[in-house]
C-alpha cells in the first residue's frame, strides 16, 4: 500500500516536472543575460525521444520507491510495543564523511581563489595543486562537494541557533523568561531538515544571483574590448581624423535617427615599431591619441593603475604599459612599475627606459640606391602591465607596449603626427547602455559600411547582443541561472512554510503542557517565535556565506570549460571573471523570507495557542 502511494506521488511529480521543464525551454534560451530575456526570434519545440524520457523516468521515479523501500522496511521492522512507545532505534549520521566532503569543498573554493588573485603567499597563479587533471577534477567536481557538506555540516550549526542565540542574548530580559523553554530546541529532526533545507536554497539564491550578474558584466566587458568605443569603422586605406569624421557624418544625415546627430568624440589607436635602445629587437608600440579617453571603453582590468583616471594621466606624463611578451623582453617585474598619485603631476618613480624609432628614407644616387636611417628617442618610465586594449586584438596586446601621443610626438615629429592617418577609427555617439542608442548604432553601422572607402564597421550594441547569446557563459547558461534564483527563492518560503507547520504540528503537545503549567499564551508566543526565527536566522547567514564561497568556487569551474572552448575553437577571452555581488536582490530575497515566515508564525502559533488543552494532552 505505502509503495504504491509513494509511486503514484512519484509519478504524478514527475509529470509536473517535465511539463514544467518543458515549457521553461523557450525563457531559458531567450535569457540575454541575469533576470533579462529577449526573444531570439527562433521557434523552439522542445522534445525527448521515448528512450530518453524512459531513462529518465526510470532514474527519477526508480530512485524515490528505492528510498521509500528502504524506508518502510526499516518502518515494518519496529517492534510492536516500540512503536506504541514511540521509541526506535535512528541510525547516526556519518559526520566524518560529511566533513570529507565539507573539507575537499573547501580546498576547491581556496584553489579557485587562489587562481583568481593571482596567486596568495608562496603558491602561485597555477594554485596549491600543479597537476592539470587533478586540478581540472578538484574545480569541477568541488563547487558541488562544497554545496552539499557545507549544507549538511553547516546545517548543525543552523538548528542549533536558538542555543546560540540564548547564548548571546541570555542578558535580554526578553529572553530570561523562555529560555527554560528552550533547552530543548534544535535538537528534533526536523528543525535540522528545516536548516538544511534553508541552506541548500539560500546557497543557489546567491550562487545564482551572484555568477548570474557576472556573467551580465564580462558580458559587456568582452564587448568592449571586442568593439573598443560606440563603433569601430576600418577603411580600406589610411585616412586622416577628417576623412574619417566626414565619411561618419554622411552616415549620422542619411539615418536620420535623434538618438545621434553628431560625433561626440573620436580617435584612433597608433602603431609603429621602436625598440629599446642598445638593443635590436623590435617592440610593437601602440600611441594613444588626445581624446581616447572619451572615446574608448577603458575598464580597470585593462588599465595598469587601480583607477582610469589616473592611468590616463600616467600615460600622458611619459608613461608606458606593456603586456606579458613585451614585460618579459623589456625584462620588466611588477617591482619596477611606478604610477600616478591623484594629487601629483608627474609619474611616480618607476623603471625609466630609452625607446628609440628608426625612420628609413630613400632615394638614388650615383652609385645606386640610398638607404637614410634616422634614429629619435624618447624616455617613457615603466607604469604597470596590461591586458587589452579596448577595440584591438588582445594576443597583440600581449607583445604590445602603449604610449601617449607626446612620446608619439618626441619620435616621429609633429609634422609626420599632425598628418596621421590610419585605416582604423573609433567614435562615441552616444549612450550605448540606452536602448534608443543601441537601436540607432545598429541603423548607423549599417549605413556606415555602404559608404565610400569603408570595408567594415562594428557597433557595440549588435557585438552585445552577439556576445549575450554566445559569450561569457555557456549558451542558455544565464536563463539557467535566472530560473534558479527564481525557484529557490520560492523554494526557500515554501519550504520554511512546510517545516514550519511541521515543527509546530510536533511541538502541539508540548506547548500546551507549557500552557498548563502556567505559561502564558505570550510567553509561548515568544518562544516559537524566537526558536524558528533563530533557526532560520542562523541558517540563512550560513546560505548566503556558503553561497558566495560556491560562487568563488564555481569560477574555477568555469575557468576550466573557458579552456576547454579556447582548445576547440582557438579563441581565448582576455577578462577575468570578477565576481559582482548583488547585496539589494540577496538582501530582498532573504527579507521577503523573514516577512513570510513571520506571518505565518503568527498564524500557526495562534491556532495551536487556541486548541483545547485536554484534547491535545491527552494525543487525540
Amino acid at each position: 500500500m505505502i509503495m504504491l502511494e509513494l509511486a503514484v506521488t512519484s509519478l504524478f511529480a514527475w509529470f509536473a516536472g517535465y511539463t514544467l521543464a518543458l515549457l521553461s525551454v523557450p525563457l531559458v534560451l531567450d535569457a540575454v543575460g541575469f533576470m533579462s530575456f529577449r526573444s531570439g526570434g527562433i521557434d523552439i519545440n522542445p522534445t525527448l525521444n521515448f528512450w530518453q524520457t524512459l531513462f529518465i523516468v526510470l532514474l527519477t521515479v526508480g530512485v524515490s520507491l528505492l528510498f521509500g523501500k528502504s524506508r518502510t522496511r526499516d518502518f515494518l521492522r519496529i517492534e510492536i510495543d516500540e512503536g506504541v512507545r514511540k521509541v526506535s532505534e535512528k541510525r547516526e549520521p556519518r559526520t566524518w564523511l560529511h566533513m570529507i566532503v565539507f573539507g575537499i569543498g573547501l580546498l576547491a573554493y581556496l584553489e579557485s581563489w587562489i587562481q583568481s588573485n593571482g596567486g596568495w603567499g608562496s603558491f602561485g597563479s597555477d594554485g596549491i595543486i600543479s597537476n592539470f587533471i587533478l586540478n581540472a577534477l578538484l574545480l569541477l567536481l568541488g563547487p558541488f562537494f562544497l554545496w552539499i557538506g557545507g549544507a549538511l555540516v553547516l546545517g548543525r550549526i543552523g538548528a542549533a541557533g536558538p542555543n546560540i542565540l540564548t547564548m548571546l542574548l541570555s542578558w535580554s530580559p526578553a529572553v530570561s523568561d523562555i529560555r527554560r523553554g528552550l533547552r530543548g530546541s534544535g535538537s528534533s529532526e526536523s528543525v535540522n531538515r528545516l536548516a538544511v533545507i534553508m541552506l541548500l536554497t539560500l546557497s543557489i539564491v546567491t550562487l545564482a544571483a551572484v555568477q548570474g550578474y557576472t556573467g551580465t558584466i564580462v558580458d559587456q566587458r568582452t564587448t568592449s574590448a571586442q568593439t573598443g568605443a560606440d563603433m569601430q569603422v576600418q577603411f580600406d586605406s589610411p585616412v586622416t581624423e577628417e576623412q574619417a569624421r566626414a565619411e561618419v557624418m554622411l552616415a549620422i544625415q542619411g539615418v536620420g535617427d535623434s538618438d545621434i546627430t553628431d560625433i561626440d568624440a573620436m580617435t584612433s589607436v597608433g602603431d609603429i615599431f621602436t625598440n629599446k635602445k642598445g638593443e635590436g629587437s623590435l617592440i610593437r608600440t601602440w600611441v594613444l591619441f588626445e581624446g581616447h579617453e572619451d572615446t574608448l571603453i577603458w575598464d580597470t582590468q585593462t588599465v595598469p593603475q587601480d583607477d582610469i583616471d589616473n592611468a590616463v594621466n600616467a600615460w600622458k606624463n611619459g608613461g608606458f604599459s606593456a603586456g606579458s611578451q613585451a614585460r618579459s623582453q623589456l625584462d620588466l617585474s611588477s617591482g619596477d612599475s611606478g604610477g600616478l598619485n591623484p594629487s601629483e603631476t608627474e609619474v611616480n618613480p618607476g623603471l625609466a627606459i630609452t625607446i628609440e624609432y628608426t625612420e628609413y628614407s630613400y632615394s638614388f644616387g650615383p652609385d645606386g640606391l640610398v638607404v637614410t636611417s634616422t634614429v629619435t628617442e624618447a624616455d617613457i618610465s615603466y607604469i604597470g602591465g596590461h591586458q587589452w586594449v579596448p577595440g584591438l586584438p588582445s594576443s597583440e596586446a600581449d607583445q604590445a607596449i602603449v604610449v601617449s601621443e607626446s612620446t608619439y610626438r618626441a619620435l616621429v615629429g609633429d609634422t609626420v603626427a599632425d598628418s596621421y592617418a590610419s585605416n582604423r577609427w573609433f567614435f562615441e555617439l552616444c549612450d550605448q547602455t540606452n536602448e534608443d542608442c543601441a537601436d540607432a548604432l545598429r541603423a548607423l553601422s549599417a549605413e556606415v559600411v555602404n559608404g565610400n572607402g569603408v570595408s567594415a564597421a562594428s557597433d557595440w550594441s549588435t557585438a552585445h547582443r552577439e556576445n549575450e547569446r554566445n559569450g561569457g557563459l555557456i549558451f542558455g547558461t544565464p536563463g539557467l541561472l535566472s530560473l534558479q534564483f527564481i525557484v529557490a527563492s520560492l523554494a526557500s518560503v515554501a519550504s520554511a512554510f512546510v517545516f514550519l507547520s511541521l515543527v509546530l504540528t510536533q511541538r502541539k503537545r508540548e506547548l500546551a503542557i507549557l500552557q498548563a503549567i502556567g505559561a502564558s499564551p505570550n510567553q509561548v508566543m515568544r518562544l516559537v517565535l524566537f526558536e524558528i526565527l533563530s533557526i532560520l536566522t542562523v541558517s540563512m547567514a550560513l546560505g548566503v556565506i556558503l553561497g558566495l564561497a560556491i560562487a568563488e568556487a564555481f569560477n574555477g569551474f568555469f575557468g576550466i570549460f573557458g579552456y576547454i572552448f579556447q582548445i576547440f575553437l582557438g579563441q581565448s577571452a582576455p577578462i577575468a571573471r570578477e565576481l559582482v555581488w548583488p547585496w539589494l536582490d540577496l538582501a530582498l530575497v532573504n527579507v521577503s523570507v523573514l516577512i513570510a515566515v513571520m506571518i505565518a508564525l503568527l498564524y500557526t502559533t495562534r491556532r495551536a495557542l487556541q486548541a483545547d488543552l485536554a484534547v491535545v494532552l491527552k494525543g487525540e
